[in-house]
């Protein structure tokens, strides 16, 4: 068991933030949180005093692709790099942004699409502690309709890449290509089912 006091804390509960208050942790759990007047503490308890630091909740980014960095700008880039770059390097990149992200206060994830599952890879060695990183939710490979958007138009027609996306027409090829999603070990299933954004221009 330890305590943080900080110069302010934003628990989510109220309209503004808890001026000079504590958070008691016991184990992975808050256990208490409230003015520093007011809360209890064991004499022996160690305390961690921030100063004037601002503690709130883990914040959450529910769409990233955790391999890519997710410049709205590089749509051709974010294409590319699947293609030129190796899987290995992909996990890599992925572990990399995942741990930026955590340092900038998100401790969950919910990523919406890797090539050859480097999403799945990373939560499961996040979770058995083999590397350091936020919680993450992830799809595996995105679902989408042939043409659709995560079918892009960025290659020639007589160039195949596997292991990217799951292209699925109609209700049987969806279940179907669902079902290989959860046999990967995915927690969600991303369908989309627009038309490609991509453009070639």
């Amino acid at each position: 068991m330890f305590a943080i006091r900080a110069a302010q804390v934003i628990d989510g509960l109220h309209d503004q933030a808890l001026r000079d208050a504590t958070i008691v942790v016991e184990g992975e759990r808050i256990a208490q949180v409230g003015l520093s007047a007011e809360v209890e503490l064991p004499a022996d308890i160690e305390v961690i005093d921030v100063g004037d630091k601002t503690v709130l909740p883990g914040l959450i980014d529910a769409h990233v692709h955790i391999h890519a960095a997710g410049e709205a700008t590089q749509m051709h880039a974010y294409a590319l790099q699947q293609v030129t770059q190796t899987q290995g390097m992909l996990a890599l990149q992925g572990y990399a942004y995942g741990m930026a992200t955590l340092q900038m206060g998100f401790t969950t994830l919910r990523s919406v699409g890797s090539p050859a599952y480097v999403d799945v890879a990373l939560r499961d060695a996040i979770n058995r502690g083999i590397v350091s990183g936020p919680r993450l939710k992830v799809s595996g490979q995105g679902l989408t309709i042939t043409g659709g958007h995560m079918d892009g138009r960025l290659w020639a027609p007589e160039v195949t890449i596997s292991g990217r996306t799951g292209i699925c027409d109609g209700p049987w090829e969806c279940r179907k290509a669902a079902r290989e999603q959860i046999k990967r070990g995915v927690d969600l299933i991303k369908i989309n089912a627009a038309v490609s954004l991509y453009s070639t221009d």
